[in-house]
């Protein structure tokens, strides 16, 4: 079954500008959230449903947002400040050890830590954080990070 889309009301712009604003603000909004949270087109759906708006509404809006999708999610990295969003970790360790042309050793073991992400379209790899630890660091770092988990964890089943 095709839907018809909805036809534009210019007239809604003289009689009420104010509200035809805030509802353009509203479906902005609207996409702007279910970008940020990926939700897919039965997410939405269920989403606008639970607010009980009008079939031929949802229908528009969720036939707009799988056609834009790709686009608003593009038009988002792209937006303000935001924190870098992690997603490759490369390490390596590195070991302070005698040789031909040292005598002394501290018996240290570094690790080097690069955090980064690669971008969508290119697929390059850029590094966002990099660091060195020892051993000890390391073992902070991640018992900090399973903390993380853990909360996400218990948050997941609340």
């Amino acid at each position: 079954m095709k839907v018809k889309p909805i036809p534009p009301v210019p007239e809604i712009y003289f009689k009420n500008s104010e509200e035809a604003k805030q509802s353009e603000y509203a479906v902005i909004t609207l996409f702007a959230l279910a970008t940020k949270h990926a939700l897919d087109n039965l997410s939405l759906r269920q989403l606008l449903e639970d607010q009980q708006l009008s079939q031929v509404i949802i229908d528009e809006l969720v036939r707009t947002y799988e056609e834009h999708r790709q686009d608003f999610a593009l038009r988002q990295l792209n937006l303000g400040h935001y924190l870098p969003n992690i997603t490759d970790v490369q390490w390596r360790i590195m070991a302070d050890v005698k040789s031909s042309t040292s005598s002394q050793s501290s018996g240290e073991v570094g690790f080097h830590i690069n955090l980064g992400c690669y971008h969508p379209h290119s697929g390059d790899r850029e590094s966002i954080v990099e660091f060195v630890c020892n051993t000890e660091e390391i073992h902070l770092l991640i018992n900090k990070l399973k903390d993380v988990e853990r909360q996400c964890e218990k948050l997941a089943k609340e």
